[in-house]
């Protein structure tokens, strides 16, 4: 009695949902669509658009004063995390101004700094905000400078906007 109860609940369940999923993929017939497009908006709607078009309009802007006295605060006392290329790192100086003078010869338009921690200089090339942009010039360099490696490095906000080629 039990397994018949099931099977006749299993025939009811199969055959509803048989009856209820009835072409409901099936794409409408092209007879049935409608293509007049001044059907779809009536006089009514196309009046009311018109009323929100206006040539002359105002915009009100507030915003506070401390959001840009912390922004400039922010741009001035923090660094950004980028990546940059080391080119050399020597405690003599005429070896870092001749490779200063040759990476300046090949690639002028690139950006180039140094820096001096005590006892050493490092010459360093390039301000990038992710690694790969730094490997590909890493690559672009190759040819002439063969010992490079690509170092996270700190870049101050404020120099963002330095001409390439400078110095710091």
């Amino acid at each position: 009695m039990k397994n018949r109860c099931l099977l006749i609940l299993l025939i009811l369940t199969t055959a509803s949902t048989i009856i209820s999923q009835d072409d409901w993929t099936l794409f409408p017939k092209k007879d049935t669509i409608q293509t007049d497009s001044s059907s779809l908006l009536s006089n009514s709607d196309t009046n009311s658009i018109k009323n929100f078009i206006h040539e002359e309009g105002e915009l009100l802007l507030e915003k506070n004063n401390k959001i840009d006295s912390l922004l400039k605060y922010i741009k001035d006392h923090t660094n950004y995390q980028g990546y940059t290329v080391q080119l050399v790192v020597s405690q003599i100086n005429s070896e870092i101004k001749e490779i200063r003078k040759k990476f300046i010869e090949n690639f002028s338009d690139e950006y180039l700094f140094d820096e001096y921690i005590a006892p050493n200089i490092y010459l360093y090339a390039g301000k990038f905000h992710n690694k790969n942009d730094a490997y590909h010039f890493k690559e672009k360099i190759s040819s002439v400078f063969q010992h490079t490696m690509v170092i996270p490095k700190g870049f101050p906000h404020s120099n963002l906007k330095q001409k390439k080629g400078n110095q710091n």
